[in-house]
C-alpha cells in the first residue's frame, strides 16, 4: 500500500510541479541514516516521500497524533516529538529505528520556519546522530513555501526541487558546532535564483493560487 501510494504520489508531483531530484545517490540504499531538511511547508514531508527511493519514518511533532483520522495513519510512519522539549523515549525511538536499519527524516528547525530567517538547529537531532554514530545527509527542499505558503489551503502550480548532499560522518567531526555548522549551511541557504520564480512571475493567477 505505501509503495502504491509513493508511487502515485510522486508521478503528481513530477507532473504538476516538476520536481527534480539531485544527489540521491547520496542515501544509502540500506542502513539507519538521518535525513536533516529544511522545513517550509506543509508539503515538505510529503515531497521528500517522493524525492527519496525507500521508506523513511519521520520525527513529527505529536500534535499531529491527537486528530481523530490523521493520527492513526501517521504513526506507523512516524515517530512523535515534543518540540519544546524532546522527551527521552523520543530519542530512544529514533535510535531503536536506527539500529533497526531504518531511514529517519527530521526537520532540525524545529517546525516550519521563514526563508531567509535565522533559524538554529535544535539539539534533539546532534543527540541522535551522535549517539548512534549514523551519517546525517542534509537536504535542500525548494519551492514548497511558493507552492503552499503555512497560511494557504490550495497550492500553487510551481517547480519544486530536492538536493541532497553528501552524507556528514559524526564520528569524524572534532567538535558538535562542526556538525552543525555543515548541516545548517546546506539547509538554510538559498541557491541562486529561486526555483519556480519564473513561473509565478508569468502568471499569479494559475490554478491552484493561495487564497
Amino acid at each position: 500500500m505505501y509503495a502504491s501510494a509513493i508511487t502515485i504520489l510522486r508521478l503528481l508531483f513530477r507532473v504538476f510541479f516538476r520536481l527534480t531530484v539531485s544527489g540521491a545517490e547520496s542515501v544509502p540504499a540500506t542502513g539507519g541514516a538521518l535525513i536533516a531538511a529544511n522545513h517550509r511547508s506543509y508539503l515538505d514531508p510529503l515531497v521528500l516521500c517522493a524525492a527519496l527511493k525507500r521508506q523513511a519514518t519521520f520525527v513529527a511533532m505529536k500534535e499531529l497524533f491527537a486528530a481523530p483520522l490523521v493520527g492513526p495513519l501517521l504513526r506507523p510512519y512516524c515517530i512523535p516529538v515534543d518540540r519544546g522539549r524532546p522527551l527521552p523515549s523520543t530519542i530512544k525511538e529514533a535510535l531503536t529505528s536506527l539500529q533497526r536499519g531504518d531511514l529517519i527524516v527530521i526537520f532540525p528547525e524545529g517546525g516550519i520556519r521563514t526563508e531567509g530567517a535565522k533559524n538554529d538547529l535544535k539539539g534533539g537531532m546532534l543527540l541522535i546522530a551522535r549517539l548512534s554514530g549514523t551519517p546525517v545527509i542534509p537536504v535542500r527542499i525548494e519551492g514548497t513555501d511558493r507552492a503552499l505558503p503555512p497560511s494557504s489551503f490550495l497550492p500553487r502550480l510551481t517547480r519544486l526541487s530536492v538536493t541532497f548532499s553528501p552524507p556528514v560522518d559524526p564520528k569524524k567531526l572534532a567538535a558538535e558546532e562542526d556538525m552543525t555548522r555543515m548541516i545548517g549551511e546546506v539547509i538554510t541557504r538559498r541557491s541562486g535564483a529561486a526555483v519556480g520564480q519564473a513561473d509565478e512571475n508569468k502568471g499569479s493567477g494559475a490554478s491552484g493560487s493561495s487564497a
